[in-house]
């Protein structure tokens, strides 16, 4: 994963939801709040296995040495139809879950990747 510089103006923790498209909540794009946002990876950590999931695919890695840090961790990776690419880390331990907006960031037009599950 590309970690990018942190838009100036995007607070860590920043999550919107919206109700533009149907009356139900959707996650959007926390840059701009357009609601067409698309799925484009996950990576989730544990003890002793990882497992990175994109496009249609998945590599799961297990190894003997535990990990360097404690708990679980999810990493959540989006891009917006509005050309900002974003994740979200979703970390666990001793029973509590934080979120973390950790990259916010645009694209160039025509570099729109591919989507889970979706070429």
């Amino acid at each position: 994963m590309i970690v990018h510089e942190r838009e100036p103006e995007v607070s860590p923790f920043r999550l919107i939801v919206s109700t533009e498209l149907t009356n139900e909540p959707a996650l959007a794009c926390p840059i701009c709040g357009d609601s067409w946002i698309h799925p484009v990876s996950v990576f989730v950590a544990m003890n002793h296995t990882s497992v990175f999931a994109e496009g249609d695919d998945a590599t799961v890695i297990r190894s003997t040495k535990g990990s360097p840090r404690r708990g679980s961790r999810i990493t959540l990776n989006f891009v917006g139809e509005c050309l900002h690419q974003f994740s979200y880390s979703l970390t666990f331990h001793k029973g509590i879950t934080f979120l973390e907006l950790i990259d916010a960031a645009e694209i160039a037009p025509g570099k729109f990747p591919s989507c889970l599950w979706r070429d």
